[in-house]
């Protein structure tokens, strides 16, 4: 799996340790989604009810965060996350209720998925990364990703990125890590290509 950048290299490997991490916790393996109003699988309905009998809570959230040392291309990552979730439906769609029966609903594609960007010190770091991770999720929103990233210095920088356990298990979080840390390296490379305005810096052949 090519990584381009240092940045896109840190974040590969350590989201995927955390994703082999979390890869024997039992969750629902969601079932596909299908465009328009559709009933929830078993698994669904049951993570639903839980978290609505949770009252809001963020039992439920999946959050994981790493620290990024080195350059951090901060419209790369958002480009990333929105094609992440622009390829799977699952991670936009919401669980509304009707007469009392839930049900599921894929959101279109967003134009973008937004980073907050918090200016602090390493070691503020922890009570602003736990505040995040449990903020509770809307799930008749839709339960797209929530992305912080924390600016420590120019080239330090700690990530969070938060999904509810109705979206992700731990089984497929190793594959959204690896295709978030591919998306992000293909998008950084084709900003520096942009910018440098060369294709022989794109690795393109010219006649």
């Amino acid at each position: 799996m090519a990584t381009d950048t240092p940045a896109a290299a840190a974040l590969q490997e350590e989201l995927l340790r955390r994703a082999r991490s979390r890869a024997a916790r039992p969750a629902p393996a969601p079932e596909a989604v299908h465009h328009g109003p559709a009933p929830l699988s078993h698994a669904q309905r049951r993570m639903w009810l839980m978290d609505r009998l949770g009252h809001g809570s963020a039992s439920y959230s999946v959050p994981f965060a790493t620290r990024l040392r080195g350059p951090l291309d901060l419209d790369a990552l958002a480009a990333a996350l929105t094609s992440l979730v622009g390829r799977h439906e699952i991670l936009r769609t919401r669980y509304g209720q009707q007469d009392g029966e839930p049900y599921q609903e894929v959101l279109p594609a967003p134009e973008a998925v937004a980073l907050r960007v918090v200016e602090t010190a390493a070691d503020g770091a922890g009570a602003l990364l736990a505040e995040e991770a449990h903020r509770p999720f809307d799930l008749a929103a839709g339960p797209v990703p929530r992305a912080l990233v924390l600016r420590h210095g120019p080239q330090d920088h700690t990530v969070l990125l938060t999904f509810h356990h109705i979206a992700l298990d731990g089984a497929s979080l190793e594959t959204v890590a690896g295709e978030l840390a591919e998306l992000y390296a293909a998008a950084a490379r084709g900003a520096a290509c942009r910018a440098a305005g060369s294709p022989a810096v794109c690795g393109l052949r010219t006649e």
